[in-house]
Order: structure tokens, then sequence, then C-alpha cells
């Protein structure tokens, strides 16, 4: 059973933006909109936008009651404009949705009610269908079980927190282009989270994304920050898998040409122990024969 000072548990949805594509901007307030379960706020935070977003955003609010907005000086970036989010929600859930991608309209009622039947879990992640920039719907994506998080980044874009789990992990400043792989691994310390296995949200893929508008080494080397930062405390990794984790971006660097980090990565492994890494390596040659023999008997 779910407790709330309001008649409904409300949801607080943080849309951070930052001079967005105002059409896919309005998609994703739409989409908020549209939800079939109504207690929620909007909380928009406009990013420091030196273009029409404002605008959009005030005529959004104007519709809609339950949106509200604030907006930064100058650019702050994606972690501080979460957080500032953050200190102005009022839910007992929260959630965050880029301002290019959309909700399913039966997002915020499924992962709440998934919360409410399982009351031992913090965060419940969903899965999601990517979209193209021309609104074509792509592959549906699976997440994978959160003890996963570490090796890969195994949650998506669509997910649901207890308020206490979202706003005490917050968003670290120091990690900006993986601010989210920091933010779970942070809160799986503390909090139970778990996936289900419902298409809830469109991730839209165009060349204005974060991802697509930094170098990927750049966003690897972020990652490997937390990784070092944190694998101590990955308590639900075992010491292969944290060998995996390195070994595997390693690899990633290797892929990107980055021989530097790569070998650094690779050394890492080592060092983790040679009895962890000669299981991990074991377990990767055991995939990668799995793997040929499927492709042997298509």
């Amino acid at each position: 059973m779910i407790h709330s000072k309001h008649s409904q548990p409300l949801v607080s949805i943080i849309m951070p933006t930052h001079n967005a594509n105002v059409g896919f901007l309005r998609e994703a307030i739409d989409s908020c909109i549209a939800q079939t379960y109504p207690c929620w706020e909007l909380i928009i935070v406009d990013d420091g936008s030196t273009n029409e977003s404002p605008l959009v955003i005030a005529e959004q609010r104007s519709r809609d009651s339950r949106i509200r907005s604030l907006r930064h000086d100058s650019k702050r970036r994606l972690p501080a404009a979460l957080n500032s989010g953050i200190e102005q929600a009022q839910g007992d859930f929260l959630t965050w949705l880029s301002d290019d991608d959309r909700f399913r309209p039966l997002a915020l009622e499924r992962m709440l009610k998934f919360l409410s039947e399982h009351p031992q879990i913090d965060i419940v992640y969903a899965d999601y269908s990517l979209l193209q920039s021309d609104g074509t719907l792509g592959e549906r994506m699976r997440v994978g079980p959160a003890e996963e998080l570490g090796i890969h980044k195994p949650v998506g874009i669509c997910y649901l927190a207890k308020y206490e789990a979202f706003a005490r992990t917050g968003f670290s400043e120091d990690f900006f282009l993986a601010e989210d792989l920091d933010f779970w691994i942070r809160a799986c310390m503390t909090y139970k989270a778990t996936p289900l296995h419902e298409d809830l949200a469109q991730y839209r893929q165009h060349s204005g994304t974060l991802t697509q508008s930094h170098p990927r080494t750049e966003i690897l080397l972020v990652h490997r920050r937390i990784l070092d930062r944190h694998l101590d405390r990955m308590h639900w990794l075992s010491p292969p898998n944290k060998v995996r984790a390195y070994l595997r971006l390693g690899k990633q660097f290797l892929a990107q040409g980055a021989a530097a980090p790569a070998a650094a990565a690779f050394g890492r492994a080592a060092g983790l122990g040679p009895r962890a890494c000669t299981a991990a390596l074991s377990n990767l040659i055991t995939r990668k024969i799995g793997q040929c023999t499927q492709l042997q008997r298509l």
C-alpha cells in the first residue's frame, strides 16, 4: 500500500531542456499530458536556452496547471538541471524525461501499480522502443537485471523511483555525459531496483542528442572514472564480474581506436586479481563459443 499526503500519490516528472528541438519538446510534454494516471506534476527546467524553447515552455504551461517551470540564467548542464528539478519536486515519486523522448500513455500508471504491489522495491525501470527522428518506431529494447549494472547499463530511459531513492541519490556534476550511470550505481548501493518488461517509452535517436554530439571516447572516459570511484562499493558484482566491467570497457576503447585508455582498462582488470581475470576471460570465451555455435546452426 502506498501512502501519500495527496488523495493519490503525486508523481513529479522532471524535464531538463537546453535549446531543444521545439517540435520534439512539444511531443515530450504532450506525452506527459496524455498519461492515463492523472496525479502528476511536470517540472520543466530550462538550462539557459537561447532559442524558442522559453516561448514553447510558456505556451505549454498555460495549457495545464500541472506544468511548472524554472530557468537557469546560464547553461549549467544536465546534472545541475536535474538537481534543480529535484529541489522543486513535491511528489511522492520522481522520474525524469528527456526533452526529445516520449512516455507511452500507460507509463506512470503501470510503474506506479508495480511499486504499489511490490513495496520492497524502491525503483522500477521499464522496456522502451527506439524512435527515429522522423517519428518512425524501431526496435523494442528490453532492459536487463540491475545485477549487471557496471558491466554495462541494463536500465533504460523510463523509470519511477520513490522520492527518497531519487532525491537522496541526486545527480553528480562531476560525471557529465554519464550522470545517469553514476546515478544508477549509487542508487543501487542503497536501494532496490528491478525491471518491468512492458514497453512504456520511446527513445528518440537523432544527431542532436548528448551521446551523438560528443566523441564516444570522451563518454567512455567518464565511465572509467565512475568505475574507478565506485567499484569497491558495487556489492552486486562478483570479482569476475568486476573484471568483466573493465575488460568490456577496454574493448570499447579499442573499438574507438583509443589504445592508451584501453590498455589502462585492461591493466585495471588484471590488477583486480589473476584468478578473477582468468575466470572472467573464461566466461567471455564460453559465451563467444556459444554465439558461434548458434550462428552455425542457423
